[in-house]
């Protein structure tokens, strides 16, 4: 410090000292905090893959029941939009028409029936074209009926009017 002050320089000298030893504790630190940074960006973007893999064959594993065109159909993936993204193909249809349903299920179609596989959605269908059988032949069962009662009834006024102008014809008779 005095030679500070010796060489021109007042009394308010500030000495700043630094140590440059280099005992590799340094590099080490570096290459500690590197490789720390290295792991983790992998493990993230193993992560990240993960998930995708995970939610891929989720999406594509699903499968429900819903529309296509006026008929029932099977969908693989996910009904609706979430997101805003389209998840969902189609993976066929069938002839079982929306209308020939009762209308709650078609509501529930209309949102999406989830189905655990395929061969689930099949079974779901065969109930729904037996369920249909059904109804159909309900139907004409209560046609045949209604009509049977109509012709029963024809008949039974056919047999009351003969049976009162019989009744006429007899009183007439009985006064004459």
């Amino acid at each position: 410090m005095n030679a500070a002050i010796a060489a021109g320089g007042h009394d308010n000298v500030t000495v700043v000292v630094v140590d440059l030893v280099d005992d590799g504790v340094m590099r080490e630190a570096q290459r500690v905090r590197r490789r720390n940074v290295t792991i983790g960006v992998v493990l993230g973007l193993v992560l990240v893959l993960a998930a995708a893999i995970w939610a891929y064959t989720g999406v594509t594993g699903s499968y429900y029941l819903g529309t296509y065109q006026g008929n029932v159909a099977v969908w693989r993936g996910l009904p609706g939009k979430p997101l805003g993204l389209k998840l969902h193909w189609l993976e066929s249809e069938t002839s079982i028409k929306l209308s020939d349903l009762p209308e709650d299920t078609q509501n529930r179609l209309k949102a999406g029936i989830p189905q655990t596989s395929v061969d689930d959605a099949q079974d779901t269908i065969s109930k729904y074209r037996h369920q249909i059988d059904e109804e159909q032949t309900r139907q004409v069962i209560d046609a045949q009926t209604i009509r049977d009662n109509t012709d029963q009834g024809s008949t039974s006024e056919s047999d009351s009017e003969k049976t009162a102008e019989q009744s006429a014809e007899a009183e007439a008779s009985d006064k004459n």
